[in-house]
């Protein structure tokens, strides 16, 4: 079987290393063995180790599942939150006009 290389920045590597690190601690903090928490994700005990290594290849279901499991989900519900986007939000404030004018008809009133 051939297997697809996930290349990705080395910053992004990095945090999803990080994302699989903290999965992994709070499986070992709740005294899960691994294959409680595949089992628990409905995964194979080989994603769910993927995932703790760090592999980009794995789903963002998985991860939500990993997450919904050890009853974190609300850090995937944090990270999507709009907003929390703050070059998002920087962007919409610089598109602001910077004068806000009254149309004629308003004027008059």
């Amino acid at each position: 079987m051939v297997t697809k290389k996930h290349r990705i920045p080395p910053s992004a590597a990095a945090a999803v290393r990080r994302l699989g690190e903290s999965i992994r601690l709070a499986r070992r903090r709740r005294r899960f063995r691994q294959r409680d928490l595949a089992e628990r994700m409905g995964v194979s005990v080989s994603t769910l180790r993927a995932l703790e290594a760090g592999s980009p290849g794995v789903s963002i279901g998985n991860v939500a599942m990993a997450l919904l499991a050890l009853g974190n989900l609300s850090l995937l519900d944090e990270l999507s939150d709009a907003g929390r986007d703050d070059i998002g939000l920087f962007e919409d404030m610089a598109a602001l006009p910077k004068r806000v004018r009254v149309p004629s008809e308003r004027r008059r009133a």
